[in-house]
């Protein structure tokens, strides 16, 4: 079985979520997702965030049929190395929309052969940070 893990704060889930998470489940047998605390979400996009609290963005995803599985690891921290060795993955999914520079995840997935995909934004114009501005 081919497991996939793909990491994010999922806040307000849209249909570039539902997208990615759709291909995510494509390039496995298994999807496992995680959710970034609330503390992390807060520190990396501002105050205000998240709009949704971790547990009903865990919940959302759990209804989702392409998900197989959701955590969370509290903290602060860059969760995505916690993540890997709590998921075990094969393949290891990256929105490179936020984060240009994966030179160091590259490495990491590497030494654990581990397969690393690099995402894009999959629908223009759709995000959660848009949505919010829009919403305010």
């Amino acid at each position: 079985m081919k497991r996939v893990l793909i990491s994010g704060g999922w806040d307000l889930m849209h249909y570039n979520h539902v997208l990615t998470l759709r291909h995510a489940k494509s390039l496995g047998d298994w999807l496992t997702v995680h959710v970034v605390s609330d503390e992390r979400l807060r520190m990396k996009k501002g105050e205000g965030r998240p709009f949704m609290k971790l547990q009903e963005r865990i919940t959302t995803l759990q209804e989702l049929r392409c998900v197989d599985e959701v955590f969370s690891i509290p903290g602060t921290h860059y969760p995505l190395y916690d993540a890997i060795e709590a998921a075990e993955p094969d393949i290891v999914i990256i929105n490179i929309t936020e984060q240009a520079d994966v030179s160091e995840e590259e490495r990491y997935c590497a030494e654990r052969r581990i397969k690393l995909v690099k995402v894009e934004r999959i629908s223009e114009g759709v995000s959660t940070s848009s949505l919010l501005v829009q919403l305010r």
